[in-house]
């Protein structure tokens, strides 16, 4: 398990990756409960944008789709350094920055601002 600190858009988040599982915190949960990517707010364009063949479909189930896809891609990846690529990539697409990275029963890395 590890845990990515991001900041970005005047806010910072937290992934913890366990496995093909994630959760995210943030500082409405004040980062002491991570919540699964149902509870994340979603942005209905950015979804069409990665999924155009959604577009017609009504709002809840185009984000129900694009969760159940992403899931998939998720499980499909083989370690969680790969899923950890993927989500600073991802994230950085929307502006967040990795800062840091914690794996399970080691101390913080924190990662220098030069190397984003």
């Amino acid at each position: 398990m590890m845990v990515l600190t991001f900041s970005g858009n005047g806010s910072v988040v937290k992934v913890r990756v366990d496995g093909s599982d994630l959760k995210f915190a943030d500082l409405h949960s004040n980062f002491n409960y991570f919540y699964p990517i149902e509870f994340l707010k979603m942005d209905l364009n950015g979804i069409l944008k990665e999924f155009p063949d959604l577009e017609g479909l009504p709002d809840v189930d185009i984000k129900k789709k694009a969760i159940e896809r992403f899931k998939g891609y998720i499980k499909d990846m083989t370690s969680d350094e790969e899923i950890k690529a993927y989500i600073v990539r991802e994230l950085g697409n929307c502006g967040y920055a990795l800062h840091s990275v914690q794996k399970n029963g080691f101390r913080t890395k924190h990662i220098p601002d030069k190397y984003q």
